[in-house]
C-alpha cells in the first residue's frame, strides 16, 4: 500500500466470544471446529485462490462476518489471513451460505478493542492516527522487516516482512465496514 505507515502493528487477532482467531496461526478448519458450524467456501486457483467462512450474527448487533484464507499466503492448511465485517439489517441476515454464529461467539472484537460499534475517534484512541484518511475511509498499515541468522552454517540470514492492515469505512459517523489482515512474506 502506498503512503505512510503507522509505527505499531494495528492487529493480530479477532475475538469471537472466548474463541480467538489469530491471523496466520488459526486455520479455517480450527475456526470451523471451534465454532461448530459453517462451511468452507472456495473460489479461484493458485495466487487467485480464496477460501472463506461466512457467518451472521444478530446479538448484540446484527452483522455479517467473513473469515478468509487468501491465495497462497494462507498455505495448504488455509491459515486465516484476513477478515471483513459489516453491519446488516436483521431481515437481510438469513443466508444458507452464512449461518448464524452460536450466541456465545457473537460478541466480537478486533484485538479486544474495536468492532463495528466503535467510533472513528475511539479507534484512533486505541490505535493512534491512521496512515491515511480519504473521505469515509481510515487506513492503518504496518510493515516491519526482520532478519535472523540462519540455523544452517554458511547460509544467508533468514529475512521476512510482516505486513498488517486495518481499513474502516464510516457512513454517517458509524462504521459500515471493518476489514483487517496480516501477511508474512520472505
Amino acid at each position: 500500500m502506498p503512503g505512510k505507515k503507522v509505527a505499531y502493528d494495528p492487529i493480530r487477532y479477532v475475538q469471537l466470544g472466548q474463541f480467538r482467531v489469530a491471523f496466520e496461526k488459526t486455520t479455517l478448519d480450527d475456526v470451523l471446529r471451534g465454532i461448530g458450524t459453517g462451511k468452507i467456501a472456495h473460489r479461484g486457483d493458485a495466487s487467485e485462490s480464496n477460501y472463506w467462512l461466512c457467518y451472521t450474527a444478530s446479538q448484540p448487533h446484527s452483522y455479517r462476518l467473513w473469515i478468509n484464507s487468501s491465495g497462497e499466503m494462507g498455505g495448504p492448511q488455509h491459515s486465516v489471513t484476513d477478515f471483513a465485517a459489516e453491519p446488516m439489517k436483521a431481515d437481510a441476515l438469513k443466508s444458507d451460505e452464512c449461518p448464524e454464529l452460536p450466541k456465545q461467539f457473537q460478541r466480537a472484537s478486533l484485538n479486544g478493542k474495536i468492532w463495528l460499534t466503535t467510533s472513528g475517534r475511539e479507534i484512533e484512541r486505541a490505535l493512534g492516527k491512521p496512515a491515511s484518511i480519504e473521505s469515509d475511509w481510515r487506513r492503518f498499515y504496518f510493515e516491519k522487516s526482520f532478519t535472523r541468522k540462519s540455523s544452517t552454517a554458511g547460509a544467508a540470514p533468514e529475512e521476512w516482512t510482516v505486513s498488517s492492515w486495518l481499513y474502516t469505512k464510516s457512513v454517517n459517523g458509524k462504521l459500515a465496514l471493518l476489514a483487517a489482515g496480516v501477511i508474512t512474506s520472505n
